[in-house]
């Protein structure tokens, strides 16, 4: 009896018809639930809210910044640490997470390195040397994916390949923000175990002559690397400079925090052209941090308001 209803193509047709009025009717009682003047009145407080939310976030981060840079920057450390790989997990991004658990084990013995007290010499500029490798290396990732999303727009390439862009670019970027965020934090650990540097107050130490202030030791003790003067007077290894400015976005004197002409470290076109790729890589913080942040808020504003 069954597979003579089903073979019947009047009682197929009939079925057909039932169904799709059905859906059609289901379909307008929603179309006229939502057009009732009360939800109206719900989306309008909802892209309120919305609004009032995004111009207020952006005048509190401003004023967190300028006021408070230290827990600023150590929530968004942590936060780009923390919430992709949470993404990640809820959407199984299996190689995603993959890739973040293999960086971070490297950053947790590479901290653990400059914990380390006392202070080796030669423990700053391997720290250097590995955060520069990592950016660079992101920096190549991502200017790759951004020429593939290109090439691909230009329909040189296959649509599939707009993905694989997409992949590098992000790779690129995030890796490359979270290296340069966690290599900031670390590089004050390091200055200030010296002792010759104090991020707010008076050092602990007083600065001799031929001695480098970021990693403590004399200029002797690395025959193969030059020495750099600037112009406060203060001299350090080419190498250890070079690391606490282009490496560790510093942009003063370790010792006696006058500005440094940050220029004079950049080697030819390849580092000056980065300039854009370090703006990109601020707008990628607030996208991976704090955006999520301000949504997830008001997410629950509205679950808590029984707006949804």
């Amino acid at each position: 009896m069954a597979s003579s209803t089903l073979l019947d193509p009047s009682r197929v047709h009939e079925t057909r018809v039932n169904v799709s009025h059905s859906q059609f009717g289901e379909l307008d009682e929603e179309a006229k639930r939502h057009l009732e003047p009360g939800h109206e009145e719900m989306h309008s407080a909802m892209a309120f809210i919305l609004l009032v939310a995004l111009m207020g976030s952006q005048i509190g981060l401003l004023y967190w910044k300028r006021h408070h840079s230290k827990s600023f920057e150590l929530v968004g450390t942590l936060g780009l640490w923390s919430i992709p790989p949470i993404f990640g997990f809820t959407n199984s991004s299996w190689r995603f997470i993959t890739i973040w658990a293999l960086f971070a084990l490297l950053n947790v013995f590479v901290v653990w390195k400059s914990t380390e007290r006392p202070l080796r010499s030669l423990t700053p500029r391997l720290v250097y040397k590995f955060y520069s490798t990592v950016y660079q290396v992101c920096y190549v990732i991502g200017v790759t994916g951004y020429i593939i999303m290109f090439v691909t727009l230009m329909a040189v390439l296959p649509q599939q390949a707009f993905e694989v862009g997409v992949l590098f670019f992000f790779y690129g970027v995030y890796f490359g923000v979270l290296g340069r965020d966690t290599v900031d934090r670390i590089s004050d650990w390091m200055a200030a175990a010296v002792g010759y540097y104090n991020k707010t107050g008076l050092t602990t130490k007083q600065l001799r002559d031929g001695v480098c202030a970021i990693c403590g030791a004399p200029s002797g003790d690395f025959p193969d690397d030059k020495i750099e003067t600037l112009t406060c007077e203060h001299s350090f290894h080419e190498k250890c400079i070079r690391g606490w400015v282009i490496v560790g976005k510093k942009t003063t004197c370790p010792y006696c925090k006058e500005k440094v002409d940050t220029s004079r470290f950049t080697r030819g076109p390849w580092e000056t052209q980065q300039a854009l790729y370090l703006s990109m890589l601020d707008f990628v913080r607030y996208l991976l941090v704090w955006q999520p942040i301000i949504f997830g808020t008001v997410n629950a504003a509205f679950y808590i308001l029984g707006l949804d």
